[in-house]
């Protein structure tokens, strides 16, 4: 929910993939920036993962603060008209 409200509202968003599909949200023409762990087969499996080394734990943690500053950086043209009195 709270992806498709910072996108309505035109607020910059980074989504974090693991069990669900990336290919099934739009950018929104970069308005989200989509992170998950590249190169597993299991990607998208939409369960409880039994593996003591799960997409959620490959992040990288690099990748993910480059990608959110990046979008911190990002203009925000909707919500900055928003907050204008």
């Amino acid at each position: 929910m709270a992806l498709h409200i910072a996108t309505a509202i035109g607020l910059p968003t980074v989504a974090v993939f693991g069990q669900t599909a990336p290919a099934e949200i739009h950018t929104f023409d970069g308005l989200v920036a989509k992170a998950w762990a590249r190169g597993l087969d299991c990607l998208a499996c939409y369960g409880d993962c039994g593996k003591p080394i799960t997409c959620m734990n490959l992040m990288e943690v690099d990748a993910l603060a480059g990608l959110m500053s990046a979008q911190l950086q990002r203009p925000s043209p909707r919500l900055a008209a928003a907050l204008v009195p």
